[in-house]
């Protein structure tokens, strides 16, 4: 006999996949279809940098993702973006810059950007550094659902942009385009430079004074996050939120890179080979320098881009807290249900913030 209420749950259960995996698909092709008409040139690479790339795919994370040195970095005082006022009035706003250990040639994106909203009070305060997701264009909308998430822990926060997003954005492309490219040892440099910069950030921000610091990765962030975690124990807790850790399986199965899977068709990669040579980015073939209860790998269910069995999986192999939530990729975040099972998670590891 089931239970009194859950023929009620597992109908909102439903309902969330299907609606969420249905508003991944719907944004995904308008979007791959829009970004399709923008892309005027084609992102391949040629033999010797294949060459390389082969050479590299069983290299140990401590070969791939050297340790910056600690970072000179500049601070500026910004006003407070108006989307984040409501969220942010006992918050102050800097921006952070330094240049990147790893230099991809384009100086627009071989400068580090950075954004701490802090407490005046608590600057010192438990921090949580934040990983953004793929394509995402404005740092203050980036910024609103941590922000969200965190505030009433009274916690701070610093966001770091990836490369070749926001405003390390190179002229005649959109945010993220370079980053993740049919070009796969170009997208290797991508991801080399995201994890010695968010090492640089973390060691930058322990060096200043912050004594508990957790680290937390949406999509594409949660990867740079995962792998960060192979070689870094800077961070006292983690949180890999529908984080793309097969990327391989990602590129391959969802709308979102449809653009992509052309791009490698035309180099003669299928999705085997695309696999194998992005080995060295899964992951799960390392183990994390963070014990494996001090993170949470969340999946959503009815993602599109970073499988639920893909994710569950990954938590598997690391032993780390695993949980499910309705909806989609883009969605799940968003929801009160992931700011439930997040923030005791954080309060658990990084204890009390400042005070109201």
């Amino acid at each position: 006999m089931s239970k009194p209420g859950s023929g009620l749950r597992n109908s909102r259960q439903w309902l969330g996949r299907t609606f969420g995996s249905g508003f991944d698909e719907l944004t995904f092709y308008a979007l791959s279809t829009w970004r399709g008409w923008q892309r005027h040139t084609y992102h391949l690479s040629n033999a010797a940098e294949m060459l390389a790339l082969h050479e590299l795919t069983q290299a140990e994370p401590t070969q791939l993702f050297v340790p910056p040195p600690l970072p000179d970095v500049s601070i500026q005082n910004q006003k407070m973006p108006t989307v984040l006022r409501p969220l942010a009035r006992n918050y102050r706003y800097t921006q952070l810059a330094f240049p990147s250990a790893i230099t991809t040639g384009n100086p627009t994106n071989d400068m580090v950007h950075a954004h701490h909203l802090y407490r005046p009070d608590h600057k010192n305060g438990p921090t949580l550094l934040y990983l953004h997701g793929w394509h995402n264009f404005k740092a203050a909308l980036s910024l609103f659902t941590p922000l969200q998430l965190i505030a009433p822990l009274c916690y701070n926060l610093v966001m770091l942009e990836l490369p070749h997003h926001i405003v390390l954005t190179a002229a005649g492309t959109y945010s993220g385009e370079l980053s993740l490219t049919a070009n796969l040892p170009a997208t290797l440099i991508t991801m080399q430079q995201a994890v010695s910069d968010t090492r640089a950030m973390a060691g930058w921000l322990r060096a200043r004074g912050i004594e508990r610091l957790a680290i937390e990765g949406q999509s594409l962030g949660g990867l740079v996050a995962a792998l960060t975690l192979t070689v870094e124990a800077a961070f006292d807790c983690a949180v890999l939120f529908v984080p793309a850790v097969e990327p391989g399986t990602s590129l391959w199965h969802s709308t979102y890179t449809r653009t992509l899977r052309r791009e490698l068709l035309r180099q003669g990669l299928d999705e085997s080979a695309t696999g194998a040579l992005l080995e060295s980015l899964r992951p799960a073939r390392s183990r994390p320098l963070l014990e494996p209860e001090r993170i949470l790998v969340v999946a959503a269910t009815g993602d599109r881009v970073a499988f639920r069995p893909d994710v569950e999986n990954f938590a598997r192999a690391w032993g780390a807290n695993f949980a499910a939530i309705e909806w989609g990729h883009l969605s799940s975040h968003r929801l009160s249900p992931a700011f439930r099972l997040i923030r005791p998670f954080l309060g658990r590891w990084l204890g009390a913030g400042g005070i109201n």
